[in-house]
C-alpha cells in the first residue's frame, strides 16, 4: 500500500502534475517494480479523478518506466543489471557529445557560470554529506548541458534514458571516496567547456559515466 509521498508540484496542467509526482516517485524507489499500480488509491492521495492518473501512466508507459499487463494492471517496470550496462555507454555517449557542443560554441559564457553554481551546490553536498541532493545536482548538471546543446533529437533519446539511469544512481549512496572524485570529474569537465576544448569535454564524460557504472555496479554486488 503506498504511503503519503505522492505529492503534486506546480505545472502547466493537472496530467503534468500527475505526471511529475508518480514519476519522481517511481525513480526514489517508492513504488516498487513489479508492483501493481492502484489507479483509485493514486487518485485519493493527489486529490484528482482517475481520467488524469490514466494519462500520466500511459505516458510513463511510453517512456519505458510503467507497463499495462493483461489481468494485472499498470506495473512499474523492473530494470535489470544487463538493460544498465547496455543503458550507461549510450548515456555516456550522449553526454559526450552534448559537452562537446556546448565547449564549442563561443557564446557559452552564461552556461558556464550556471554550471559554475551547480558545482558550487555539489560541493556543499559533499561537505555536509547530503548524497540524494548530490545525485539530483548530478543529473542537473549533465541535463543543463544537454538542454544547452539545442539539439532535440540528442535530448530526446537522452530523457528516454534518464529514467534508467536515476533509478540505478539510487542504488549508490556512498558519500565518501566515490562523491569526491564524482565532484572532481566535474570540474574536470567543466574546465574542458570553459577553454573550448570539445575533445576533452567528450572523453571526460565517458570516463566519468564509466567510474559510476563500476561504483554503482559495486553497490549492487555488495547489497
Amino acid at each position: 500500500m503506498m504511503n503519503s509521498y505522492l505529492t503534486i508540484e506546480p505545472h502547466k496542467t493537472l496530467k503534468d502534475k500527475v505526471y511529475h509526482a508518480l514519476k519522481l516517485a517511481i525513480l526514489e524507489g517508492n513504488i516498487k517494480p513489479g508492483k501493481n499500480i492502484n489507479l483509485k488509491s493514486i487518485a485519493t492521495q493527489l486529490q484528482v479523478s482517475i481520467t488524469p492518473v490514466r494519462e500520466a501512466l500511459q505516458k510513463l508507459v511510453t517512456e519505458g518506466l510503467v507497463e499495462n499487463i493483461p489481468y494485472q494492471g499498470m506495473v512499474v517496470i523492473p530494470i535489470s543489471v544487463e538493460d544498465f550496462k547496455e543503458i550507461i555507454p549510450v548515456c555516456g555517449a550522449l553526454e559526450a557529445l552534448s559537452s562537446q557542443i556546448l565547449a564549442k560554441r563561443q557564446d557559452n559564457q552564461k552556461e558556464i557560470l550556471e554550471l559554475e553554481k551547480i558545482i558550487n551546490k555539489m560541493i556543499i553536498s559533499v561537505d555536509i554529506k547530503d548524497e540524494l541532493n548530490y545525485n539530483n545536482l548530478d543529473n542537473q548538471f549533465h541535463y543543463y548541458i544537454m538542454i544547452q546543446s539545442q539539439n532535440y533529437q540528442l535530448i530526446k533519446i537522452y530523457d528516454s534514458l534518464q529514467g534508467f539511469i536515476k533509478r540505478f544512481r539510487l542504488i549508490s549512496r556512498d558519500i565518501n571516496e566515490r562523491f569526491i572524485q564524482s565532484l572532481e570529474e566535474h570540474q574536470l569537465i567543466l574546465k574542458s567547456i570553459r577553454e573550448s576544448n570539445p575533445a576533452s569535454a567528450g572523453i571526460l564524460c565517458q570516463i566519468h559515466n564509466e567510474n559510476m557504472a563500476k561504483n554503482i555496479l559495486k553497490s549492487i554486488n555488495e547489497s
